[in-house]
């Protein structure tokens, strides 16, 4: 398995990709770049949510070739650095990084279809937790490092 590292390809399904991987562990280098881990992000905002938990790295299991990321994509790493698994055993499968997060690009649009460009909009959780931030000129918006995936969401948008 090819060990990931800054600058290495993720191909995912945000728009201008593919993106790249913009951070990296600080004490770790793969081919003389800081070694990417579960929890570092891609230039589309979104994070790397599996690794290999038997490798750790900074206390982050190691990013490799076929992680996934919050956005649904998933690392490209092309490294001299190569790694097996432990003992020779079997291979251990990827796990979710801790306090897992998503990063999430989403589109708000009116009941015509036309987007909410340019506005103010809340999304509150069940939980009382809330996000607030403004559309794009396209109606998009980031919603980064959101623990909204599994729970109900009441959207606001100020028109």
């Amino acid at each position: 398995m090819d060990l990931a590292k800054l600058g290495d390809l993720v191909a995912c399904p945000c728009k201008g990709g593919p993106h790249r991987i913009v951070t990296g562990a600080a004490s770790a280098l793969v081919d003389n770049k800081p070694a990417a881990r579960a929890g570092d992000k891609s230039s589309c905002g979104a994070s790397i949510v599996t690794g290999l938990d038997w490798y750790q790295i900074e206390d982050s299991p190691a990013a490799v070739h076929g992680s996934a990321t919050s956005c649904g994509g998933q690392v490209v790493a092309a490294s001299t650095v190569k790694i097996g698994s432990p003992r020779g055993g079997a291979m251990q499968p990827l796990s979710p990084a801790k306090g897992e997060t998503h990063n999430r690009r989403v589109i708000f649009k009116d009941a015509s279809g036309k987007p909410y460009a340019s506005v103010a909009y809340r999304l509150e959780l069940d939980s009382g937790e809330a996000l607030e931030g403004m559309t794009d000129a396209n109606g998009e918006a980031d919603i980064a490092d959101s623990r909204f995936v599994s729970s109900g969401v009441r959207i606001l948008v100020k028109e």
